[in-house]
């Protein structure tokens, strides 16, 4: 029998990345439109809100997010609401309203070689960001 998991590990981590960097640079390129439309430079925006030039710098050059403290200082700053900066926030509000409804298949199958782990099978929709975060949850503690 070959053994996948490892395989599995690599595949959903990528993916997680691939996700985070792409809201990394929605993030960036929703910013940059937010200081063009007030004709800010990132020197603007780091006298309006106080936060470091080098926190400006890593968001606008989708590097890095902002913490929630940070972000609402942005927020305040720019005169935006979350979802006008954060990519997904109110795609990701309606998906979750939608999913919450259905129940999940779970399904729990002890391994007769090894008592001390189990097979776990769950079937359940879920955000793609949810999903990814579930992955990225069972891969870290497989490492443990």
């Amino acid at each position: 029998m070959v053994d996948n998991s490892q395989a599995g590990v690599r595949a959903s981590g990528s993916l997680l990345a691939a996700e985070k960097a792409r809201v990394r640079k929605e993030f960036a390129r929703r910013l940059h439109a937010a200081m063009m439309a007030k004709g800010w430079r990132q020197r603007d925006l780091v006298t309006k809100t106080g936060l470091t030039r080098d926190n400006i710098s890593n968001y606008a050059r989708g590097t890095k997010l902002p913490s929630e403290d940070k972000l609402l200082i942005l927020l305040k700053a720019l005169g935006l609401k979350r979802e006008d900066l954060l990519p997904g926030s109110d795609e990701f509000a309606m998906q979750r309203r939608k999913v919450d409804t259905q129940p999940a298949v779970v399904r729990i199958d002890l391994d007769e070689s090894d008592s001390s782990v189990c097979h776990l099978h769950i079937i359940k929709t879920v955000p793609t960001k949810i999903g990814l975060k579930i992955m990225e949850i069972l891969n870290s503690e497989a490492a443990d």
